[in-house]
């Protein structure tokens, strides 16, 4: 018997399809590709969510500010409306202040002058005559005053007249402040007419 090289004896009696296979060159170029890819995926996912976030807080700003621009122009149009009434109030005051201008004009044509009266009845005023009140009426003065006697009242009253600003001047009262007579005050009281 001739030497014959020994191999061990194949007993594997296993079919061919549950056999363990052979890696070969392609298959291992495979599995190095498979494992770029999803470690290449993993950074490229990771950037994926981050660019969702930024997205989802920017759309959120977003519809802040358009809230917010909604709300200014809300405002915006409210104080326009606004503006819109106080011109519409201006407007209305400014007729009624035309209308009293006039009115005070027509008043003013008609009206007895007061300055001319007041200053007669103090350039009239004789020593020891005391004005108390001036109240005018209408065209006429009312002086309810006091004096040192009843000679100085007439006096005065005759200067008010001599004045020739009133048309018509009255004594309508004079008394003793005094009824005893120990204080020789007089206290009376003058219509002038202009």
């Amino acid at each position: 018997m001739g030497s014959r090289p020994s191999h061990p004896l194949d007993i594997d009696i296993l079919p061919e399809r549950y056999r363990p296979r052979r890696i070969t060159a392609p298959m291992v170029a495979a599995v190095v590709v498979a494992a770029a890819l999803l470690l290449g995926l993993v950074p490229a996912y990771r950037a994926l969510l981050t660019a969702q976030a930024r997205t989802a807080a920017l759309q959120r700003r977003l519809n802040q500010a358009k809230a917010g621009l909604a709300q200014v122009q809300s405002k915006q149009a409210q104080s326009v409306e606004q503006m819109a009434e106080m011109e519409q109030q201006i407007e209305q005051e400014r007729a009624q202040v035309a209308r009293l201008r006039v009115e005070f004009s027509t008043l003013s044509q008609q009206r007895v002058p007061r300055s001319a009266g007041i200053a007669a009845v103090f350039a009239a005023l004789v020593p020891r005559v005391h004005i108390v009140t001036l109240i005018q009426e209408d065209s006429s003065f009312i002086l309810a005053g006091q004096a040192g006697s009843q000679g100085m009242v007439l006096d005065y009253a005759r200067a008010l007249q001599a004045s020739g600003v009133f048309a018509n001047v009255r004594i309508l009262s004079m008394s003793n402040a005094d009824p005893l007579g120990l204080v020789p005050e007089i206290e009376f009281s003058i219509e002038m007419e202009q």
